[in-house]
C-alpha cells in the first residue's frame, strides 16, 4: 500500500535581512553629517524596500534620534560641534525594519567670527541711506548700460567712400572723343562701388560662421577668420556645435543594480551595456557596469570598458570574461586603490 505524501512549502516575509551595503559618511561641518550608502542586495531585501530608518546618537549618551528616508543619502542636522556621533542605517520593507549597518563621524570645530557682539555698532540712519543711493545709482547704470547694447547688438557700421564730382561737360566730351566710353563708364562704376567696411559684433551669437567644408589650402585664412573680433567667431562655432541627446541608464539605475557601480553618476547606457547570462529567477543578476565599444573598421562590439571590480562586483566581473571568452584584460589604473 503506497501513501501519497505532500510536502508543503511556506514562504514567509519578514524584515530586510542584510543592512545596506557601502554606508559613508559624505562630508561633515560643525552642526552636519552627511551619511550616502547603497541598497540592500535583492536576496535580502525579502519584499519591496519603501524607505531607510537612520539612527544616531553622540557617543557616551543614551538618547538616539531616528529620521526616516526614502533616499539613498540624508544630512544630518542640528548636531554638536567637535562631538563623536554612532550612525545606523537600516532598510525599511512592508513587514518593518531590518538589520542596520553601522558607521560614525565627528563633527568638526565652529568656526570663530573673530567679531564680538559689542563691537558691532548700529549704523546710523545717514550710512544706511547712502548705501541705499549706492545702490540705486549702481541699478540705474546697469539697465542703461543693458539697453544700449541691446540697441547695439549686431549693428554694421559701413563707411563708405565719397562719390567724386561731377565733371565739367567739355572735360567729359574730350575724353569721349579720346577713348572708349563704356571703359570710362567702367571705371567710374568701380571707383564708386570701393567701400571701407567696419564691422562691430556686440553679440557671439549674431555672428554668421560658415558651415561648409574649409579646403586644406584655405584652412590657415580661415582660422585668422575665426580669431577676429577677440575670438568671438571661434566661440560661435564652438557653441554650433550639435550636442548628442543623453540617452537611458535605467538598469543601472535600478533598486538591486544601483550598488554595484562605483561611482554614483557613472552608469552604462542601456543600449551599449554588457549583459551577463545570470539567474533568470534572480532579478538583476544580468547587471554590471560595463559597456561595449566598437572597434576600427566597424567591427561591433569590439571591445568591453569596465568599472573596476570592487568586493561586491568582483564575481560578477569574472563571470563577464567567462561568458564573452574576453583573452585579455588590460587595467588602466593603480592596482591597489588609497
Amino acid at each position: 500500500m503506497s501513501v501519497l505524501m505532500q510536502q508543503l512549502h511556506y514562504s514567509f516575509i519578514s524584515a530586510p535581512s542584510a543592512g545596506p551595503s557601502s554606508v559613508s559618511v559624505a562630508g561633515v561641518t560643525s552642526s552636519t553629517i552627511t551619511v550616502m550608502w547603497g541598497s540592500v542586495p535583492c536576496i535580502h531585501q525579502n519584499g519591496d524596500i519603501t524607505g531607510y530608518s537612520v539612527q544616531y546618537r553622540a557617543v557616551g549618551s543614551e538618547n538616539k534620534d531616528t529620521v526616516e528616508t526614502s533616499e539613498t543619502e540624508i544630512t544630518l542636522l542640528s548636531l554638536t560641534p567637535e562631538t563623536d556621533y554612532e550612525i545606523s542605517v537600516a532598510a525599511v520593507n512592508t513587514e518593518g525594519i531590518g538589520v542596520s549597518t553601522n558607521t560614525s563621524a565627528k563633527t568638526s570645530a565652529e568656526r570663530a567670527t573673530g567679531i564680538s557682539s559689542s563691537a558691532v555698532a548700529a549704523p546710523t540712519s545717514g550710512a544706511v541711506i547712502g548705501v541705499l543711493l549706492l545702490i540705486l545709482l549702481v541699478a540705474v547704470l546697469l539697465i542703461v548700460f543693458v539697453r544700449w547694447r541691446r540697441s547695439h547688438r549686431g549693428s554694421v557700421k559701413v563707411k563708405s567712400k565719397p562719390l567724386p564730382p561731377p565733371k565739367p561737360l567739355r572735360e567729359r566730351e574730350e575724353e569721349e572723343k579720346g577713348g572708349s566710353q563704356s571703359g570710362l563708364e567702367m571705371k567710374d562704376f568701380e571707383e564708386s562701388n570701393e567701400e571701407e567696411k567696419e564691422y562691430y559684433f556686440e553679440d557671439p551669437s549674431n555672428i554668421v560662421v560658415s558651415r561648409s567644408d574649409v579646403p586644406v589650402a584655405e584652412f590657415p585664412e580661415y582660422v585668422k577668420l575665426l580669431h577676429q573680433d577677440r575670438d568671438r567667431k571661434l566661440e560661435v562655432e564652438y557653441k554650433s556645435l550639435e550636442k548628442l541627446p543623453a540617452a537611458s541608464t535605467e538598469a543601472a539605475k535600478l533598486a538591486c543594480n544601483i550598488s554595484h557601480n562605483r561611482f554614483k553618476n557613472i552608469f552604462p547606457y542601456d543600449h551599449s551595456r554588457v549583459q551577463l547570462k545570470g539567474n533568470p529567477a534572480e532579478k538583476g543578476s544580468d547587471y554590471i557596469n560595463a559597456s561595449f565599444i566598437d572597434g576600427y573598421p566597424e567591427k561591433k562590439k569590439a571591445y568591453i570598458a569596465s568599472q573596476g571590480p570592487t568586493e561586491l562586483t568582483a564575481n560578477r566581473f569574472w563571470e563577464m570574461v567567462w561568458d564573452y571568452q574576453i583573452p585579455t584584460i588590460v587595467m588602466l589604473t593603480r592596482c591597489f586603490e588609497d
